[in-house]
C-alpha cells in the first residue's frame, strides 16, 4: 500500500469513530484499574463547562472563588463525561475516595486528548 492511501486510510478511520478512544490502566492499592475515554467532542466540551458552573452554584461557589475546589469539580465533571468504560466502583466518581486517583485519571486521558490538538495562527 502507497503511504499517500495508508495515509487516507487512518484518516478514514479516525473520522469514521476508530482511534476515538484510548484504553489505559492505572495501578491503584497494588491493582491495575482498565479506563476506555472517548474523544470529547465540541458539545461534550459544552456540556462539561454547563457542569462546572451548576456544581459550584450548588455548593454556593462563585467561579474563581476557590481554584482548587472548581479544579477538582472539573476533572469530576470531564472524566464522567468522557470516560465510556471504568471500575464499577467509580461508577459515580464524586464518591470516589481519592483525589490524587481522579487527578492520575485526568492527566492520563488530557495528555492522550491533547494529542489531537493543534495549535492554529488566527488570522
Amino acid at each position: 500500500m502507497s503511504e499517500a492511501k495508508a495515509l487516507e486510510k487512518v484518516g478514514k478511520e479516525i473520522l469514521t469513530g476508530h482511534l476515538q478512544t484510548h484504553t489505559f490502566e492505572v495501578e491503584y492499592r497494588g491493582e491495575k484499574l482498565r479506563f476506555t475515554a472517548k474523544k470529547d467532542t465540541v458539545g461534550d466540551s459544552l456540556d462539561i463547562l454547563v457542569g462546572v458552573r451548576k456544581e459550584l452554584m450548588k455548593r454556593g461557589l462563585k467561579p474563581g472563588e476557590m481554584q482548587d475546589v472548581e479544579d477538582l469539580i472539573y476533572e469530576i465533571v470531564y472524566l464522567d463525561k468522557v470516560l465510556v468504560e471504568r471500575p464499577e466502583f467509580l461508577a459515580n466518581l464524586w464518591e470516589c475516595p481519592d483525589w490524587d486517583l481522579l487527578h492520575r485519571i485526568f492527566m492520563e486521558v488530557l495528555s492522550w486528548a491533547n494529542s489531537f490538538r493543534q495549535t492554529h495562527e488566527v488570522r
